[in-house]
Parts: C-alpha cells; sequence; structure tokens
C-alpha cells in the first residue's frame, strides 16, 4: 500500500436528507445540507418529476448563486 502524507482531505456527504430539516438541530448542519442538495439539484443527481416543485427549486438555486 501507498503512503499517504498530509494534508488529508475528508468527504462529507448524507446520503438520506431529513424529511424535516427542523429535525436538523445544529444550524451549521442545516447549511451544509442545503449546500448539498442545491448542488444535487443543480448537477441533476437529484431529480424531481413534480414540474411546478422542480421549477419552484430552480428559483429558489438561482436566488442562492
Amino acid at each position: 500500500m501507498g503512503r499517504c502524507s498530509p494534508p488529508y482531505n475528508i468527504l462529507f456527504r448524507v446520503k438520506f436528507f431529513a424529511s424535516d430539516p427542523h429535525h436538523l438541530r445544529d444550524e451549521y448542519t442545516r447549511y451544509l445540507v442545503v449546500l448539498q442538495l442545491r448542488e444535487a439539484i443543480h448537477t441533476g443527481q437529484l431529480k424531481c418529476p413534480d414540474t411546478r416543485l422542480a421549477s419552484e427549486l430552480a428559483a429558489l438555486l438561482l436566488q442562492g448563486m
């Protein structure tokens, strides 16, 4: 096995999202989840079959950029 040296990169990803964001107690955690959701929607990793909801999410995405 190869040797690793600093700096180390650690990736944190959420696989399952909370159905109610109020269950996330820490404000910074909520912020990170929102960033991940925004990126997933922007890159097309997260699909939305409802066109009305998709347009609302797109509008929110553009406001946050």
